[in-house]
């Protein structure tokens, strides 16, 4: 899972910092073919006995600087230090030499890999170096010039470090977008399944729940040879709860697109059906399409629990409205009439009334109350 997109600054980013990373390769190697030219070009004689080996070893030192970067500063510090000494014994040697040049190569480089507390050593130790031997092998005005060319390149070895560190930040970044990404799109995947598991279940649940106990019914009729008016109103009823079921898909699909529906009249055919007593305390107000589903399944769930188990009860369904907040209220007297229960449920309805209202910073409660039982919701508005 990828997680979407990245954001175009962080994107825009990664590459020019991968270009540079293949640039600077390009520049390094371009940069050794013309040290080693410009070392031949300013030698004569024998001066090339000790040029080839001195040149050979300067280009060995920070090749194996670069290609052992990754392993640790300490391999670059040895490679950095194996080629200024080459330099350095170079330019002693033959003065006219480009020799010095691999001293003001060197020490951004150093000081835009190396640690902080190796870079004073190092940078200190090569400046000397490099000045000492202006100053005894050529002039005063030329140790000063390499003084100063050596200043100049400090600053841009600090500027290279600042630019690693934060090319390192954006590496972090990437990696932290991509992973926030990822869990988001996780997140979201699994509140959707969760919210497509509380609605199959408020709408299968309820009513096939109550087909099947009808189509029992009947059957149980059937076997007792009991008239056909009285089989025929199961099966009605049985078809009058296909319907309503779907019904409730088509008013659940809207729900789910984002369209709202009056919660009071949704509401009250419901306890109507379930010849319960209805009333609604406070004014009738827009609620969204997420306050008004759920308030519609609170109700639907308690009231399919009392038919199940609580025949014959009298049951109260309260609904109010105020500037605090939406609720319900469903309270059963208990059952007056004997009865089996029978599991056609999933035992998921109390728990995905719960959820539903966790996840509208609301509250929901579900316990006996008196001989009966009692369902509460309460959303925030």
């Amino acid at each position: 899972m990828s997680g979407g997109p990245l954001s175009p600054a962080v994107e825009a980013v990664t590459k020019h910092h991968r270009w540079y990373g293949g640039a600077s390769d390009t520049v390094r190697i371009a940069g050794g073919v013309l040290y080693a030219a410009l070392a031949f070009a300013t030698v004569s004689g024998r001066q090339y006995l000790y040029a080839v080996p001195l040149v050979l070893v300067t280009l060995a030192g920070g090749s194996y600087a670069r290609l052992l970067r990754d392993r640790g500063p300490r391999h670059v510090l040895i490679g950095l230090t194996t080629a200024v000494a080459a330099g350095d014994v170079f330019y002693a040697l033959a003065p006219r030499s480009v020799g010095w040049a691999v001293s003001l190569v060197v020490l951004p480089w150093a000081l835009g890999r190396l640690p902080v507390r190796w870079t004073e050593v190092f940078g200190l130790t090569v400046v000397t170096a490099v000045s000492a031997i202006g100053f005894l092998r050529d002039s005063t005005a030329v140790a000063f010039g390499l003084m100063a060319g050596c200043l100049g390149v400090t600053l841009i070895g600090f500027s290279v470090r600042t630019a690693r560190r934060q090319a390192a930040d954006i590496a972090r970044l990437l990696v932290s977008e991509r992973a926030a990404r990822t869990a988001a799109a996780r997140s979201e995947m699994l509140a959707e399944r969760q919210r497509l598991a509380r609605e199959v279940h408020d709408i299968l649940g309820h009513t096939l729940s109550a087909q099947v106990m009808c189509l029992e019914n009947a059957l149980l009729l059937l076997d007792r040879d009991a008239p056909k008016e009285a089989v025929t109103k199961q099966v009605e009823q049985a078809q009058r709860l296909a319907r309503a079921g779907v019904m409730e898909t088509r008013r659940a699909v809207y729900s789910l697109r984002g369209t709202a529906r009056p919660a009071p009249e949704t509401i009250e055919r419901l306890a109507t059906e379930a010849n319960a007593e209805f009333t609604c305390f406070g004014e009738d107000r827009a609620v969204s399409p997420e306050v008004a589903l759920t308030l519609e399944r609170a109700v639907q769930e308690a009231l399919t629990n009392a038919r199940k188990y609580a025949p014959g009860a009298d049951v109260t369904v309260h609904l109010q409205f105020d500037e605090e907040g939406y609720g319900v209220d469903v309270t059963d007297t208990g059952a007056r009439e004997p009865h089996v229960p029978t599991d056609t449920g999933t035992g998921y309805g109390l728990a995905g009334m719960r959820e539903r209202a966790e996840l509208l910073n609301g509250r929901f409660d579900a316990a006996p109350f008196g001989e009966g039982f009692r369902v509460r919701l309460w959303i925030p508005a």
